[in-house]
């Protein structure tokens, strides 16, 4: 999946109706259901960010290290 911002939105999502359910009356095997699906979820957002994101920052020279605030 080359869009990164679907799998983000999608991964937030699921955080907030697991957060609504857990506010809920809702079966237990359910929430343990979804809570152990969240890693892989996660997992999976972080590696389509990494992947597939863009850099807006500058790029650092061979020599240069540090943080983009900081002279």
């Amino acid at each position: 999946m080359k869009n990164y911002k679907l799998s983000v939105i999608f991964v937030t999502l699921y955080l907030f109706v697991f957060t609504a359910l857990s506010r809920m009356d809702v079966e237990l095997g359910i929430m343990l259901s979804l809570f152990s699906l969240s890693p892989f979820l996660v997992l999976w957002m972080v590696y389509s960010v990494l992947k597939y994101g863009k850099h807006s920052g500058k790029t650092l020279n061979e020599r240069e290290w540090g943080y983009e605030d900081r002279a």
